[in-house]
């Protein structure tokens, strides 16, 4: 573990949802100059794979001035940004998909997200096929936490039928009342908690972290967040159990950050795409219902994107080796992100799946 920082942190990346008026607060939207740029990168790059394509591609000048915005507002304002316009009722999947793509790389490199090794991640509910997959593939709520590496963004296709609802958090802040309130809890949270890998680890890495990975951590002067609630439970279960302080600092960082004053709860509309730093921000959802044909369900495209230079953080915050070196979870072919034990997954998690 890295040292504990004892003070409150302060600047942009430390607001509450009831401070930001509304979705325009955040956003930036694409004109006629960006989409007529992205539509050309597209139409000129038909003939590769869509995760062959490199940042060069879509280096229009139009799309580096957008995407520095964009930038500008994830790594050094509140880590949270709405990118609107996105065309989704004009092309089909494939064109938009390699638009969200090429906009990422102007953030950074995608990196694989689970086992299946997919770059470009689709966040559709599976739950009748995979009933114990992460929450990306489940339509339950998923309480607050954050995804792996530096950036993390969602684009909406399509909706669902209910539910679904977004919201955000700033971990800094959460930190800062946890401090003010609770600072015997703050001192758990830094020491953090085995974590389990979700079967999702390299041959050569055990089920369960051999190190404690704290939910916050000071490195060279930043504070970076880590929480993933349900795979330290998980751990818990299946190894050391945790302790009463341990549940408590945990349930506490859950109740602050699903307060109405301090999350921004919003809706994402087709078109929207969220961008958020993933060390200083909270992400969650509301349970949604499907229904109708395959192509009409609740669809969200992800990214997780690694920046250049990638952002100091403490060395215990990874979960994955694979993580640490930049390259996201390690690729396993056949391997689906699945924990085999239903029984298990359903007594310690109920219909709460394990995030991300």
């Amino acid at each position: 573990m890295d040292g504990m920082n004892r003070a409150a942190i302060s600047g942009p990346t430390v607001w509450r949802g009831k401070d930001i008026e509304d979705k325009g607060a955040i956003s930036l939207e694409l004109g006629g100059p960006e989409l007529d740029a992205l539509r050309s990168a597209v139409d000129a790059s038909l003939e590769q794979s869509l995760e062959s394509l490199t940042p060069t591609q879509f280096n229009a000048p139009v799309l580096d001035a957008f995407m520095g915005r964009v930038t500008d507002q994830v790594l050094h304002g509140r880590g949270l940004a709405i990118i609107r316009g996105f065309p989704v009722d004009q092309h089909d999947e494939e064109a938009i998909a390699r638009m969200f793509w090429g906009l990422g790389l102007h953030l950074g490199t995608p990196v694989s997200q689970s086992v299946m090794g997919e770059r470009l991640g689709h966040v559709i509910d599976h739950s009748d096929t995979d009933p114990t997959g992460r929450g990306y593939r489940q339509r339950y709520e998923l309480t607050p936490h954050t995804d792996f590496h530096d950036i993390v963004t969602f684009l909406c296709v399509h909706q669902g039928r209910t539910g679904g609802m977004s919201w955000f958090v700033s971990g800094h802040e959460i930190h800062n009342q946890i401090r003010d309130a609770r600072p015997d809890l703050l001192e758990v949270l830094y020491r953090g908690f085995y974590t389990h890998r979700f079967g999702e680890q390299e041959a050569n890495e055990a089920a369960i972290t051999e190190h404690r990975v704290p939910v916050f951590a000071e490195h060279q002067g930043l504070v970076s967040c880590r929480l993933l609630r349900r795979y330290v439970e998980l751990a818990g279960h299946e190894s050391q159990p945790l302790s009463n302080i341990e549940h408590e600092a945990l349930e506490y960082v859950d109740q602050l950050s699903m307060d109405p004053q301090n999350g921004l709860f919003l809706m994402l509309e087709p078109g929207e795409a969220v961008v958020m730093n993933n060390y200083v921000v909270f992400h969650g959802r509301t349970a949604y219902e499907d229904d109708g044909p395959a192509q009409t369900k609740r669809h969200l495209m992800r990214l997780w994107l690694v920046p250049d230079p990638r952002r100091a953080v403490a060395p215990g915050l990874y979960v994955y080796a694979n993580e640490r070196r930049g390259l996201g979870i390690a690729p396993n072919p056949g391997h689906k992100p699945s924990y085999d034990d239903l029984d298990i997954v359903g007594r310690v998690y109920g219909d709460r799946m394990p995030e991300p």
